[in-house]
């Protein structure tokens, strides 16, 4: 069986220890039902913070700020869908860490609690959205968009 890599947003080790806390149980999870198999890419707001402080080997930390989803990546993804008939354009557009984070996911595990957390969560989930083109919850599209309330 292939490996499963699942970005994980709006959490982090780092600021509030409830979503701290809220992490560790769904990376437990996730491990308990993929084992060896599993490879978080962590979309962090707190990047050399959470570095610090993860502690399974599987976890890649992606720096993913609000200004640099918002500013560069978002308008970045929007560029590699446009151009998603060009090998070479996308090829450097993936030169972008969140871009080729996003472009390498199965799911995207969404941990904010709240539905109305703010624009860097919407550009977010957009940005999935238009570098792999295709997300919805269940199904067999290859891609899955999750919540942190219970889908797991």
């Amino acid at each position: 069986m292939r490996d499963v890599v699942i970005a994980i947003t709006a959490a982090s080790y780092s600021g509030n220890k409830g979503a701290a806390a809220m992490l560790q149980s769904s990376i437990k999870q996730l491990h308990d039902r993929y084992g060896e198999r599993l490879n978080i890419n962590l979309m962090s707001v707190y990047p050399s913070e959470d570095r610090k402080q993860i502690p399974w080997d599987f976890i890649k930390i992606v720096p993913c700020k609000p200004e640099q989803l918002l500013f560069v990546a978002f308008p970045l993804a929007i560029l590699y869908k446009l151009f998603s008939w060009c090998p070479p354009v996308k090829k450097l557009l993936l030169k972008n860490k969140i871009l080729k984070a996003y472009s390498q996911t199965d799911a995207v595990l969404d941990e904010a609690g709240d539905l109305l957390c703010g624009q860097p969560r919407v550009c977010d989930e957009h940005l999935c959205l238009c570098v792999r083109g295709r997300a919805h919850a269940g199904g067999d599209s290859g891609y899955e968009v999750l919540s942190g309330n219970g889908d797991l």
